[in-house]
């Protein structure tokens, strides 16, 4: 394994870009707290629009490439007719819901007319629709309605885990069939509380035998499709405080040795290794692409 590409995430691990890997591609969600910044890369800012972030990310100079970015907290949106230049610093996705309603999409009632009209707009720039943190009803409702590309960045798979256990950003197998049919990239969640079963959600081996259980499954079951890494790396002690339960990636995703051996791992249940190199990079580097 000597490329990486991390379909979502709030902020990069040092180790994933200083381990001499060939390639590490990344889409990055702009963040806007002062104390989160200051909890990923070390410094206090304040951002008063969306352009601010990526000027202050590309001021990093992190050694990463290709470089895009995701709009998850769509409130950040100041206007629809931002779209266009969103697109040329490097925006490729936009997610209507991010546990709050907001002037474009209602959990409840759906889409609201200027929702509609946003929806136009990012089919016209080319800009993803992210369905993450939908169920799979409105997930249905809203694929139905946008033309453009779609994305469900970071999830897991219902089906995978215990039966009347509901599970935040979690899609069924007949939901993902229908994405896989319209070339939707998928990405799966390490996220404890999103992907592990709820009785081992707090062990650390648990939730990474739950990862690795989602990729062979997928592709054993469904062959070859838009697969990739949606890991979402975030401050995880800082919203556990926020959400009084322990929130967390496995410890070993915290360096690239993870993730060698997630690769690893998986060709001894799937051995089909380029299969399996797609999964790591391709499948996300060339659909971002596009």
């Amino acid at each position: 394994m000597n490329r990486l590409f991390i379909a979502h995430t709030h902020y990069i691990p040092p180790s994933l870009y200083e381990d001499c890997l060939d390639d590490v591609g990344v889409v990055v969600v702009p963040e806007f707290y002062p104390d989160l910044i200051d909890a990923y890369y070390g410094r206090i800012d304040y951002f008063n629009s969306i352009y601010d972030f990526i000027s202050f990310f590309n001021t990093l100079d992190i050694p990463v490439g290709p470089l895009y970015f995701a709009i998850e907290n769509i409130r950040t949106l100041q206007s629809v007719d931002e779209l266009a230049g969103l697109k040329q610093a490097g925006v490729r996705s936009l997610q209507l819901f991010h546990h709050q309603n907001n002037a474009y999409f209602n959990i409840r009632e759906g889409l609201t007319p200027l929702g509609y009209e946003l929806l136009g707009a990012m089919e016209i720039e080319g800009i993803a629709l992210d369905l993450s943190h939908l169920n799979d009803c409105w997930i249905h409702r809203l694929s139905n309605v946008f033309s453009g590309k779609i994305v469900v960045s970071h999830c897991a798979i219902s089906d995978f885990l215990e039966a009347g256990n509901s599970r935040s950003g979690c899609i069924s197998l007949k939901t993902l069939e229908m994405l896989i049919k319209m070339n939707a990239l998928i990405g799966i969640s390490f996220v404890n509380d999103t992907v592990a079963h709820s009785l081992g959600e707090q062990d650390d081996k648990c939730v990474y035998d739950c990862i690795l259980n989602h990729f062979a499954s997928l592709l054993q079951h469904f062959g070859r499709f838009n697969l990739c890494l949606g890991p979402d790396y975030f401050a995880s002690n800082y919203f556990s405080k926020v959400y009084n339960r322990r929130l967390f990636i496995p410890e070993c995703f915290n360096t690239i040795s993870g993730y060698k051996k997630l690769y690893e791992d998986l060709l001894d249940l799937y051995p089909d290794e380029q299969m399996i190199r797609d999964v790591f990079w391709s499948h996300a580097a060339n659909w971002y692409s596009d």
